[in-house]
């Protein structure tokens, strides 16, 4: 396949699925100080949306001779209104290569076989790695993104909004801010707050820590905790006369919440 663009005889190159050959072995640099190679795209792609999209390249991994790549976009591609975003192809990555790429001025036609990118290889220095390759995989395969809330620990005890749902309820649902209390094993509500249609029943337990003896509820339905981060945890709450509702550790358990001083 013939990349498009300005003429650059030694880089039109097939790099598809190769039958022998790393890529680097397969692609040459334009001209003898170039720090990279040009890949084009597979197919067309239309860019509609001003999101990130995932574009294939004819290319495919490894790159040969254990070296690893920055993936950066061609100046000529940016000046065209498309934005290739910095990436990295490991050394043993042995699947087809993709781009990330957006633009601000959506609709966009990406033809094929455009070269809006270039592997910028290098050779990693990285002394400790676990023992495993990651092959074909890419883009998160070795782990799923570790995005959580957070908040510094003051004198101002860590709050959140939740919305708080009963299905077949009315209302459906309700948004309450609470404090994160790790010390109550059990989430408990205001009872100001609590939707009058939303039955109860008497709990048939006390719970300490409330500012004394107070007459307790439990929710007869279960409801759904839904956090800021789409985290939901279904629970049966406790709900009583308190001035602040709290959070206890039946929803922050599933929410994954856990402290420390390292993050």
């Amino acid at each position: 396949m013939e990349c498009k663009g300005e003429t650059r005889a030694d880089t039109n190159v097939s790099a598809s699925a190769p039958t022998s050959g790393d890529l680097l072995s397969r692609l040459a640099a334009s001209t003898s100080s170039s720090a990279g190679v040009d890949v084009c795209t597979a197919k067309s792609v239309v860019i509609d949306s001003e999101k990130i999209h995932k574009v294939p390249l004819d290319a495919f991994g490894p790159l040969g001779d254990g070296m690893s790549a920055f993936l950066m976009g061609r100046s000529s591609a940016t000046i065209q209104g498309i934005m290739v975003h910095l990436g990295l192809i490991d050394a043993d990555f042995s699947g087809q290569i993709h781009s990330m790429v957006s633009t601000p001025t959506p609709p966009l036609t990406i033809p094929k076989g455009t070269r809006i990118a270039q592997p910028v290889p290098f050779k990693s220095s990285v002394s400790r790695t676990e023992d495993r390759s990651r092959g074909d995989g890419g883009f998160g395969s070795t782990g799923l993104p570790q995005v959580h809330w957070t908040a510094v620990l003051t004198k101002d005890r860590p709050e959140t909004l939740c919305t708080v749902s009963m299905v077949g309820a009315t209302p459906l649902e309700i948004h309450l801010r609470g404090l994160l209390d790790t010390r109550a094993d059990v989430s408990t509500l205001s009872l100001a707050a609590w939707p009058l249609q939303w039955p109860l029943t008497l709990a048939k337990t006390s719970i300490a820590g409330l500012g004394g003896t107070k007459q307790c509820y439990v929710s007869q339905n279960p409801v759904a905790i839904r956090n800021l981060e789409g985290q939901t945890a279904i629970i049966w709450p406790h709900v009583t006369e308190i001035a602040q509702n709290l959070w206890g550790r039946d929803v922050l358990a599933v929410w994954g919440v856990r402290l420390g001083t390292d993050f």
